[in-house]
């Protein structure tokens, strides 16, 4: 059995990639700041990654076989230009030495489709060997860095290294300002559901899928760069129709009423040969039904929200 280490395991790829590893049969150890209970039969341990000590501490003690590295600073609306990024770069270059040091022979980490030249983009699909990696935000040049850095170091120690490339995910758990939930609240709750161009195309991926993905890449031997996405290209007219189908609400849709966003390409879009050739993987459900489901559960926390708000208070000793 194949002993794993997950960083950035309460996150919102991190809490379903330990499942999809867990499933697999793997001896899965997952990190977090604070103590967690298991669900799937994976072990916790608490620890700051930013920390030399504590860094070195979960490494000596847990001595994992393959590290899937998905911690970094996330805070939405921030992250696109938080200085944290740069020290994740060195933390996390930190903690591939000290992986190496103890024994671990293979690493995967998260990658961003921030990291292409998004001024070049025409209609073509991101390939991993042939698109430019130019970033224009500090996400994107932090993570396009680390891997580059991260690249000539597993050629010098001999480590098995991918780089899982991001593009846009959806689902259970996402920041309610993010495009699907936003959407999907707004047309739940009866209020007008705004959208900039609808004419921009994305390429969204339920994030079960790409923690799954993930996971079969960490478990495979394929390495470097991996765009980590549906292969599907979506407009946001597209999308957010399909929401209000299943919701029955196309009324409140106000598709292109923000104003696009400076520096956001018109196209961005994986090619996922790489994923589904070498890695082998491929998602289990359509993206139709992948959005379906994610509507399901806002509605239930919609629902659950509303029925706290509407109990009465406690009264009594406490």
């Amino acid at each position: 059995m194949t002993r794993v280490l997950v960083t950035g395991a309460t996150g919102f790829i991190g809490r379903h990639a330990i499942e999809s590893l867990c499933v697999a049969d793997s001896d899965v150890h997952a990190v977090s700041r604070n103590q967690r209970r298991s669900v799937h039969g994976e072990q916790w341990h608490t620890a700051d990654l930013l920390d030399v000590t504590s860094r070195q501490e979960l490494l000596q003690h847990v001595r994992p076989e393959r590290l899937l590295h998905l911690a970094w600073t996330v805070e939405h609306g921030r992250f696109w230009h938080d200085p944290v990024n740069l020290e994740w770069v060195d933390a996390t270059c930190a903690l591939a030495e000290e992986f190496a040091a103890v024994g671990g022979h293979r690493l995967v980490a998260a990658g961003t489709c921030a990291e292409y030249d998004w001024s070049a983009m025409g209609e073509q699909p991101c390939q991993e060997f042939e698109t430019p990696c130019r970033p224009n935000t500090l996400y994107g040049t932090a993570k396009h860095r680390l891997r580059v850095r991260l690249d000539t170091f597993a050629r010098r120690r001999n480590l098995s290294f991918a780089w899982g490339r991001l593009f846009h995910l959806f689902g259970p758990d996402e920041h309610r300002d993010r495009l699907v939930p936003s959407l999907v609240t707004a047309l739940l709750e009866g209020r007008m559901a705004a959208t900039g161009p609808g004419t921009v195309t994305r390429d969204f991926m339920d994030v079960r899928d790409a923690a799954a993905a993930f996971a079969a890449l960490l478990l495979s031997d394929v390495e470097g760069p991996v765009n980590v996405a549906s292969g599907t290209p979506t407009t946001i007219a597209g999308l957010a129709e399909t929401l209000a189908d299943s919701i029955g609400r196309k009324e409140l849709l106000s598709v292109g009423s923000l104003p696009a966003r400076e520096g956001d390409p018109p196209f961005l879009c994986a090619d996922v040969k790489r994923l589904r050739r070498e890695v082998k993987f491929h998602p289990p459900q359509t993206q139709r039904a992948a959005l379906e489901d994610t509507l399901h559960w806002w509605r239930r926390r919609i629902a659950s929200a509303g029925e706290r708000a509407a109990a009465p208070p406690l009264t009594g000793p406490r």
